[in-house]
């Protein structure tokens, strides 16, 4: 039997409202966007399925750190954070004007949210 790993309560507050902010913008977006796009189209994939993945992703995330399994939480707060760092690199690439001014923020937030979720407890 595995022992389950332990986090602070205050690093899982953290997590669970920015895991809930991420659900209400994948709601907002999936609701203000234009849909009926043909399935060859990449705003049907942007405007219909990605904002449905992200929910489901933050909705087992929120599950997880509500029912205390905490070793399931790792694994989403991890791949999150990996999609989060390449979505970023990606962006950068395809808006420069706009996202690489912003890149070294966003990049520190994650560091920092990956620091404390994996960081040791203070003794």
């Amino acid at each position: 039997m595995l022992i389950e790993p332990t986090l602070p309560k205050y690093i899982l507050a953290i997590w669970r409202i920015h895991f809930l902010a991420i659900s209400i913008t994948a709601v907002t977006w999936s609701v203000s966007t234009p849909h009926g796009f043909p399935l060859s189209h990449p705003l049907f994939w942007c405007n219909t399925t990605i904002p449905v993945i992200v929910l489901g992703f933050c909705i087992m995330a929120i599950y997880s750190i509500l029912k205390n399994k905490t070793s399931l939480f790792l694994i989403f707060a991890i791949s999150f954070l990996n999609s989060g760092f390449a979505l970023l690199i990606t962006a950068s690439f395809f808006f420069p004007k706009t996202m690489r001014p912003s890149i070294s923020f966003l990049l520190l937030s994650y560091l920092i949210l990956l620091a404390l979720t994996l960081g040791k407890k203070p003794s």
